[in-house]
């Protein structure tokens, strides 16, 4: 009775998940030939609106048609709701536990479908590619990672060019000592410990709970640590609540960072920069971090950690959403015999970043390769300036 009742079960959620597959396809493609057709419609707020009709978590950054698309067809996390591929996977899912009594035809089609995912993700990603650069000739993304995709995608059809980002990172490097000291006093840090700082918006996307959870389970091993929490956002309270309540003196929310050298500054009263999110194409945190000396700690899908990490040697890369692995990096990391040579070891790997991706190369080589240089350097040598740039560029 009790496998009857499991079958039962699995073969109405079959139906459930691979009808909801199929509306929200179809209602997703309305949506999508909407705004490519419409001029007239807000891209952010009409994906916002339709994102917030199937029960999923907008994202904090801007979106557009393909950010929509990827979301609602493709994601694997999403937040409240279920995306087409969380979907169709569920369903298959499903049919493996009720193999015995799902048919050949039902089982083929599924497992069909959901072999073919990976394909459709990426035709998907280059007709949408190739609509939007439709009118470049080259591409500058900002990490190998970039480079990357776009030659997978695009297939060379518009060549990339690395052209890193490039902060400030003197003032990094060696902010202002007087204002350092000021600002740990107004917040009243005790010089004696050590702290772990985490820099962007509380929002989902960041994995903020992940911190404070593995925090939690190697606080015990570590009493001379804290974490500083820098920024603000709509998930503030609940993450002020995860935190036990026997460190809340021990995990402090800064609130908004308002001031560039106030950010510099609480770097350097740090050891450690843990970013866990779980989507960052780049993220120049990590940029800011390792020239201000940190030991880092990043989750496997933030770009800049492929470039500015390197486990063992400044800092560790865990698995992106977990928290156990993200625990395991930390403990890896505070010991004072580790902590030092993880620290002096950012200075090594941003100098052979910068030696080897410059982005001043980076953008000559893309005028290059647009066929831009030549009538740059005849722009520039009549008339030098930005004028004569923006002349060349059209």
């Amino acid at each position: 009775m009790t496998m009857l009742a499991r079958n039962a079960e699995s073969l109405y959620w079959i139906g459930r998940y691979v009808e909801r597959a199929d509306d929200t396809a179809r209602i997703l493609d309305v949506t999508v030939h909407q705004l490519l057709e419409d001029s007239s419609v807000d891209p952010d707020q009409a994906s916002r609106t339709l994102l917030r009709v199937l029960g999923i978590e907008p994202p904090d950054e801007e979106l557009d048609v393909w950010s929509l698309t990827d979301i609602v067809a493709f994601s694997r996390d999403t937040y409240g709701g279920c995306s087409i591929v969380e979907a169709i996977s569920a369903a298959r899912e499903n049919a493996r536990g009720a193999r015995e009594v799902t048919s050949g035809e039902i089982w083929e089609c599924l497992n069909t479908t959901y072999n073919a995912l990976a394909e459709r993700e990426r035709a998907a990603k280059r007709l949408v590619l190739r609509r939007r650069l439709r009118h470049c000739r080259a591409t500058m993304p900002m990490g190998r990672k970039g480079v990357a995709y776009f030659d997978h995608y695009l297939s060379g059809d518009r060549p990339a060019t690395l052209v890193p980002y490039e902060p400030d990172y003197e003032a990094f490097r060696s902010p202002d000592r007087q204002r350092t000291a000021e600002l740990a006093q107004s917040l009243q840090l005790d010089p004696e410990r050590k702290r772990i700082i985490f820099c962007a918006r509380l929002v989902p996307v960041k994995g903020v709970e992940l911190l404070i959870d593995a925090f939690a389970a190697v606080a015990p091993a570590f009493p001379d640590w804290d974490v500083m929490i820098a920024g603000d956002g709509p998930l503030r309270q609940s993450l002020e609540q995860r935190v036990p309540a026997d460190l809340q003196a021990r995990v402090r929310f800064l609130g908004h960072i308002r001031e560039p050298w106030q950010v510099a500054a609480l770097y350097h009263l740090s050891k450690v920069m843990v970013l866990p999110s779980r989507f960052e194409p780049w993220a120049l945190v990590v940029n800011e971090a390792v020239a201000s000396g940190l030991a880092v700690i990043s989750s496997d899908v933030v770009g800049a950690a492929f470039e500015l990490v390197r486990p063992g040697v400044n800092g560790y890369r865990f698995t992106s959403g977990d928290a156990r692995s993200l625990e395991q990096a930390l403990r890896d990391t505070l010991p004072t015999e580790r902590l030092a040579a993880l620290q002096a070891g950012s200075a090594q790997v941003l100098a052979d970043w910068r030696r080897d991706a410059d982005p001043v190369q980076g953008i000559r080589d893309a005028l290059g390769l647009a066929g831009l240089l030549p009538l740059l350097c005849l722009s520039c040598s009549a008339s030098p300036g930005l004028p004569s740039l923006t002349a060349a560029a059209e």
